[in-house]
């Protein structure tokens, strides 16, 4: 094998690796760009204003809600699910309730949206926050 021979693959092997390096880059906002176009992966579009147009087609909303296991709430929604018309606005509520007499700080997370026909799962999450108290106003530092 000569030595042009060998520079040729090389050069080729090289430029090969900065192809597939810039790929990876270009390949983190054209995944986002896919997601929010499709609404694959999760990310959904966002409406700034309520939809003028309300069609007669009806969808279930259920709700579900879980907590952290180091959490003794109890965290349910009031109602598990809701019938709504495509395009109309709906509020949903959920309750929390701490027995304990220890004062917790959590976090609420909405985990996931499913979607499947006419029916949406909302899954909410509780997670407790490792805090410890500061003054005796009970305000928290969060660590």
């Amino acid at each position: 094998m000569s030595v042009a021979s060998k520079n040729k693959i090389a050069f080729r092997l090289l430029a090969l690796v900065f192809f597939m390096l810039a790929m990876s880059f270009a390949a983190v906002p054209f995944y986002d760009w896919f997601c929010r176009v499709t609404g694959f992966g999760g990310v959904t579009q966002t409406a700034v204003d309520e939809s003028d147009k309300i069609l007669e087609r009806n969808i279930t909303v259920r709700f579900d809600g879980s907590l952290d296991s180091n959490i003794d709430w109890e965290f349910k929604p009031t109602q598990r699910k809701m019938t709504l018309r495509i395009g109309e606005t709906g509020l949903a509520f959920y309750e929390a309730h701490n027995p304990t007499d220890k004062v917790i700080a959590v976090l609420l997370a909405l985990m996931s949206i499913l979607t499947l026909r006419d029916i949406i799962l909302i899954r909410y999450s509780v997670f407790a926050l490792k805090c410890r108290s500061y003054n005796q106003a009970k305000l928290f530092k969060c660590l």
